[in-house]
């Protein structure tokens, strides 16, 4: 009892926007006599094929009574229209008797539908030849030629428009969760801005100066990819059902998410790495620090191409957060930090190239030593003297040779290939069904279109 006041309410409210001018479509099951009474046009569906579609109060008495099936009086049309078109298989002989009849239904209707098409055809014939002749040209223009690259074009940048706006209202719909995970990453970062406080230029800071590098490094990868594997599974269900009904294709949704994430992920893990690189005193220099910054957008995108791979190849929201760490940390193994690159073995020295995290920490750290000195207590500790330098740090890390331009190419190739990888999953993973084998053995449902009324 309560669901069916509970269904009389919702179509009220679908009913009074009808009203003000909205056009509702809704799927109606076994509705009460009040509900149908609500509805200005219905959609009978048997086995997949229409049979009636149109006004739902006396056309539709009309078209059935037309066709041998007289609505009772005082009886709930809707109930009436599921038992002409359902399919009774109690026994044989009720399940061809209810075959034949849903058969001579939807034939029925498959004949109004050709007879209203041959009126229509013959109206226009009827017309001037000159407006005849000038129909038949235009129909003839449209049937040989596609739509064109601009009006393809527009499509698309509508869809990419409004898909940007959707992505973006749902992935900051959680107000509380995004305001944990920002003040989370300002706890971090001044956590690790006072811990590494103002280093000195000190021989003794060079281990600090790699380990915090490291962990900007591990935090903007983790941080970014994890987040980003479960953007796509959460829209999955809905982006698939209007990839079958042909609304867009996967292009503007996949550019609209990617846009969407860049913002929500990469400027916030930005501005927290420069608070952090004041606050820590890393290598002084306006040039330095926009190096610095490059560096970390270019890993971001690495990682958020990383995050677009899972979160396409994954369907499940609660399995992306569990596989990301996974992919991050086979990466971070081979960042050239935990093990020196000349000791990583053969079999395995293709995963240092696919490495993300081992070009940015190897740019950082190139960017941070190269060319610096620092400087040590003498014996008496009365003055310091440079007795270090940051060519040395590099040797022994492996990275003397390296450049940090080339580490930038090497991270930028890689955010595009991660990107075209998770485009290709998505273009390959588009909504398949089988075909329908016997259409007269389905079930009927009906379809209620609700218009507006007129003034």
């Amino acid at each position: 009892m309560a669901y069916s006041f509970q269904a009389q309410a919702v179509m009220e409210t679908l009913r009074a926007l009808a009203n003000a001018g909205r056009t509702v479509i809704a799927s109606i099951h076994q509705p009460r006599s009040s509900i149908y009474g609500m509805l200005d046009q219905i959609c009978l569906l048997s086995g997949g094929r229409t049979a009636y579609f149109g006004p739902a109060g006396a056309r539709l008495s009309e078209h059935f009574e037309h066709v041998g099936h007289r609505i009772p009086p005082a009886y709930n049309p809707a109930d009436f229209l599921l038992d002409v078109a359902s399919i009774d298989y109690r026994d044989t002989a009720a399940s061809n008797a209810s075959s034949e009849r849903v058969q001579k239904l939807l034939r029925a209707w498959d004949d109004q539908e050709r007879k209203a098409l041959r009126e229509s055809h013959s109206e226009i014939a009827a017309q001037p030849s000159s407006k005849g002749a000038a129909l038949a040209t235009l129909q003839r223009k449209d049937n040989a030629h596609p739509p064109s690259f601009c009006m393809r074009l527009c499509d698309s940048t509508l869809a990419l428009r409004l898909l940007f706006r959707r992505t973006l209202i749902q992935l900051t719909r959680d107000k509380a969760a995004l305001t944990f995970k920002y003040a989370g990453g300002c706890f971090f970062a001044a956590l690790f801005g006072l811990v590494y406080f103002q280093m000195d230029r000190s021989q003794t800071s060079i281990q600090n100066r790699t380990g915090i590098l490291f962990f900007l490094a591990m935090n903007q990868a983790f941080a970014s990819s994890i987040d980003t594997a479960t953007i796509i599974p959460v829209q999955l269900a809905v982006v698939n059902r209007e990839r079958a009904a042909r609304m867009y294709s996967i292009a503007p949704f996949y550019l609209a998410t990617l846009s969407c994430t860049i913002p929500l992920e990469f400027l916030p893990q930005m501005m927290l790495a420069a608070i952090q690189y004041f606050l820590t005193a890393l290598r002084p220099g306006a040039g330095y620090f926009f190096k610095f910054l490059a560096i970390l957008v270019l890993e971001s995108q690495c990682a958020i191409g990383l995050g677009m791979i899972l979160s396409a190849s994954i369907k499940g929201v609660e399995a992306a957060p569990k596989v990301a760490p996974i992919a991050v940390i086979l990466f971070l193994a081979f960042s050239g930090y935990f093990l020196n690159d000349e000791s990583i073995p053969d079999w395995l020295i293709w995963l240092k190239y696919l490495s993300f995290i081992r070009y940015a920490f190897k740019a950082f750290v190139i960017n941070e030593f190269r060319g610096a000195e620092f400087t040590c207590l003498l014996s008496d500790g009365r003055n310091a003297t440079i007795c270090a330098s940051g060519d040395n740090v590099l040797e022994s890390l492996a990275f003397d040779e390296d450049e940090v331009w080339t580490q930038c190419v090497a991270m930028g190739s890689i955010a595009i290939g991660f990107n075209l990888i998770a485009y290709l999953i998505l273009v390959l993973r588009k909504p398949a069904f089988l075909r329908l084998a016997n259409v007269e053995a389905g079930f009927p449902t009906v379809s209620a279109h609700s218009v507006p009324s007129e003034p």
